[in-house]
């Protein structure tokens, strides 16, 4: 299922108001990142904040919802999140693999520059 964020919280616990608020309506929420800035609150601006995420058939409904109560209306772009997507289908394999190459072209890079 993929999830989409909606809202992003600086502080977890005004993205915790949130999630009950949906949650009481039937909306299943997931809080991303929500430990990591618990635990380093000075992370919160450097990962984006909290984000407030629900199923991506919720989302027209959990953003009235959340309008309804008083949530500054928010307007998606029209493919948000589908660059996450994708993301998510590549496997873990091939992303080594990119990582690992990176790592051998940047080497050399250095190892060029170095002996000049």
């Amino acid at each position: 299922m993929l999830y989409i964020t909606i809202y992003t919280f600086q502080l977890p616990h005004k993205a915790n108001i949130a999630k009950s608020l949906l949650e009481s309506r039937g909306i299943e929420v997931f809080l991303m990142d929500e430990l990591t800035v618990q635990s380093h609150n000075f992370l919160s601006n450097a990962v984006g904040g909290v984000k407030l995420q629900v199923p991506e058939n919720d989302v027209t409904n959990a953003l009235n919802i959340m309008y309804e109560c008083g949530y500054e209306k928010h307007q998606l772009p029209e493919n948000h999140n589908k660059f996450l997507a994708k993301l998510e289908t590549i496997s873990p394999k091939n992303i080594l693999l990119a990582v690992i190459a990176f790592s051998i072209i940047l080497g050399t890079i250095i190892v060029i520059l170095v002996d000049q």
